[in-house]
Formats: structure tokens, C-alpha cells, sequence
């Protein structure tokens, strides 16, 4: 079964635009896509072998989106949620799994000021990528809690004249063994922080233009 939501809105209007997929069966695979300012998504997926993918961007008109929301809540086997926001300034990024063999990423453009990523796995074998590219005053935290669990935040920015990513914040937290967390930020004027309870963990901090 798939589902498949597309919304578009104009800036001048202010229109917000909520969307929500809920789905309790075996192999789906939900989609929202929203196309302007202030809109919010959000999915939630119990069962195995789910999907679940939610990109927010602008009209033509506007070109970049401010103020976007998305939300993904998942529980069961095989799971996979994919966050892509391509905005101005103020977005806003959560996932939530609770199952085995998770996969969680979420990209954001903030042109402008940054935006906020929230990921929080429970279970085994999870793992968790955030990428916020010309992200200043962005912030990502990650959350794990079970077994061989990797979480990887990178903050970045990028060619011409938008090129800081500077004053975010990062922070991964696992509880478990055999974890890994790893924070990239390529400026200056950054925090990151990583904090490991249990055997064996492995922890990377880069910070500055030598990241690679």
C-alpha cells in the first residue's frame, strides 16, 4: 500500500498545511511532499518493513520554505524514515523509533538562520544521520538507547556568499554498548558534545575547516 500526499502553499497567504499518514500493516511505504511556508507532516508507522519519507521545499514563488515542520513516529521490524527540508530560516525535524534494524536520516537547508533536528531510537542495531548544510544557530541531538547503535551529525556550509556554519550545536547521548557517535562541524563558534554510558563505545568530535 502507498500513499502519496503533495501540497503546495504561497508565502504571501501564510497558509499553513498540515498532512499526517497512520499506517498499522505489514511492507507500507508513506510519502508527503509539501511545497511552501509553515506547513507540518507527520507519519507514524507501526509493523515491519515500513518506510516512511516526508521533503518539504518552497513554491517557485518563494524558493526557499520557512517555518516547516515534520514529524515521524515509527515502531516495529526494518524500519526507514527519510526527513528532507530545503528551507529559509526555522525548520523543524523529529523522528522516533522504537524496533529493530532502524534507519533514521533527516537533511535540512537553512539558508538563513538554522534549524532543529530531533532523532530518538530505541532498540537494536540503530542507526542515525542528520546533515544541516548553512546551518547557522542550528541545532541536532540524537538519542539512542540499545545495542550497536551509530549516530553520525554533520553541520556544514557551503560555496558563495552563504558559506558560514556557525553557533550550532550538537549533541549525541547513547546508553548501550558498542555504540558510536560522531559530530562534524566545519567552522568556528561551534559546540558539540557526546555523552556514552556502557563498554566498548567509540566517540569523534571534528571541529574547524581540517574536517574531512
Amino acid at each position: 500500500m502507498r500513499q502519496f500526499l503533495k501540497i503546495t502553499a504561497t508565502f504571501a497567504l501564510a497558509l499553513v498545511f498540515m498532512a499526517g499518514t497512520a499506517l498499522a500493516q505489514n511492507n507500507n511505504d508513506a510519502d508527503i511532499e509539501q511545497l511552501g511556508d509553515f506547513a507540518k507532516a507527520s507519519q507514524a508507522q507501526s509493523g515491519s518493513d515500513n518506510v516512511a519519507y516526508i521533503k518539504q521545499t518552497a513554491t517557485k514563488a518563494s524558493k526557499m520554505a520557512d517555518g516547516d515542520e515534520a514529524r515521524q513516529f515509527q515502531s516495529g521490524d526494518d524500519n526507514f524514515g527519510k526527513i528532507l527540508q530545503l528551507g529559509n530560516k526555522l525548520n523543524f525535524a523529529q523522528q522516533r523509533q522504537s524496533g529493530d534494524n532502524n534507519e533514521a536520516r533527516i537533511k535540512q537547508q537553512n539558508r538563513q538562520l538554522g534549524g532543529d533536528v530531533r532523532q530518538v531510537q530505541s532498540g537494536d542495531l540503530n542507526d542515525a544521520f542528520t546533515v544541516q548544510e548553512v546551518a547557522n544557530g542550528s541545532s541536532a541531538y540524537t538519542e539512542q538507547s540499545g545495542d550497536e547503535n551509530e549516530a553520525f551529525i554533520e553541520q556544514k556550509g557551503s560555496t558563495g556568499p552563504f558559506n558560514a556554519a556557525k553557533n550550532n550545536h550538537a549533541s549525541v547521548v547513547q546508553t548501550s554498548d558498542f555504540n558510536y557517535g560522531e559530530i562534524k562541524q566545519y567552522s568556528d563558534m561551534n559546540n558539540a558534545d557526546i555523552l556514552q554510558s556502557g563498554p566498548d563505545n567509540q566517540a569523534t568530535i571534528c571541529q574547524g575547516s581540517t574536517c574531512i
